[in-house]
């Protein structure tokens, strides 16, 4: 479940869906390369302070729910 953040004077709840979709929706995205993917949208999320809520995809997308404030 999604958590608002209260801060003084306001309320803060933000999250983005982001959808990539492989060129000509080519069926590319095997295990080992969405493995490497998860691993440097996580290292992305650190590093740049927001939380990855959910990631999960098929061959030929990839879906991102983040938070941020």
């Amino acid at each position: 479940m999604a958590q608002a953040y209260h801060e003084r004077g306001y309320v803060d709840f933000i999250q983005y869906h982001i959808v990539w979709y492989v060129k000509y929706r080519r069926k590319v995205l095997t295990s080992n390369i969405e493995n490497i993917l998860k691993e440097i949208l996580y290292k992305i999320a650190e590093d740049n302070g927001f939380t990855t809520v959910l990631m999960n995809g098929d061959l030929d997308h990839t879906h991102l729910l983040i938070e941020c404030t």
